[in-house]
């Protein structure tokens, strides 16, 4: 039923993606293209049929080529703050902060197998995007039923912890009472202080819209024109955006950027979507 469909998906990597053009191409693509299309021969619905389409998009590593649609994801996620630093699952604590407790099954299946096939499905190009889909990801129904959690949306589900401990955590259809602790820790893109004799910045997304990008870098250049010689600039956990706001940073230093080449190709796809 879905074969033409993924036919039709192929073609439209292949002639859009810039890998092709590139011609860097993942060692596993063309293997992981044939399983794609056999695959598709034999799924049954929608879900089947946008899972395996995910799966041959992983096969990009790319984390801007992929899926996501809400009438095919189960909205169902829940309701439990934690933390992963992209190897282990932690509970955090009452004030929203990472705790020493880690999670080690949910639902009886293991933390690690979860995170497997998580992977699977999603491309994850750094620690960053590890870190944040499996503390993210791994709350979604969706991921837990292909890991083969049993899911009963009228009912609890069980967590079982390394203290000997078990939890019971509700499910929620509502993602910002589900939100964890780097998500709200991270809502102040940027930020300054002093460290002693060091100025320290700390930006975790970079936007140029961003209220408190022009008041640090003002404060760089004052502290630099009163003799400050140590900066740390600090992108830990960044999850990207603008580079321009990182200009920014290094302009009120003094430094120059380095200029980067690029390549515009207007694919059939964009002509089709957007022909003004």
């Amino acid at each position: 039923v879905y074969e033409e469909d993924a036919l039709y998906l192929v073609e439209l990597i292949e002639n859009t993606h810039p890998c092709f053009t590139l011609d860097d191409i993942p060692d596993d693509y063309i293997e992981k293209k044939e399983s794609y299309l056999e695959n598709s021969k034999l799924v049954e619905d929608i879900e089947q049929f946008y899972n395996e389409s995910a799966k041959y998009l992983c096969s990009l590593k790319d984390g801007h080529t992929s899926l996501y649609s809400q009438e095919v994801i189960d909205p169902h996620v829940l309701q439990v703050l934690w933390y992963s630093d992209g190897k282990e699952l932690y509970l955090c604590d009452e004030e929203g902060k990472p705790s020493n407790i880690k999670v080690l099954q949910i639902g009886g299946m293991d933390v690690q197998q979860i995170f497997n096939v998580i992977s699977s499905y999603q491309a994850l190009e750094n620690d960053s995007a590890i870190k944040r889909a499996y503390r993210t990801s791994i709350k979604r129904a969706h991921y837990l039923q292909m890991a083969g959690v049993i899911c009963d949306f009228d009912d609890c589900l069980l967590l079982t912890l390394d203290n000997g401990k078990t939890m019971e955590v509700d499910w929620t259809m509502d993602e910002s009472i589900s939100a964890t602790y780097e998500e709200a820790r991270y809502q102040q893109n940027i930020s300054w202080e002093m460290l002693g004799d060091v100025f320290y910045i700390d930006q975790n997304l970079c936007s140029i819209d961003d209220p408190n990008l022009e008041p640090t870098c003002s404060a760089l250049k004052t502290a630099l024109s009163d003799g400050v010689t140590k900066v740390i600039y600090d992108v830990r956990g960044n999850k990207g955006g603008n580079s321009a706001a990182c200009y920014s940073i290094l302009e009120s230093m003094g430094m120059i950027p380095p200029m980067m080449g690029s390549i515009i190709r207007i694919s059939e796809l964009a002509k089709e979507t957007y022909p003004s």
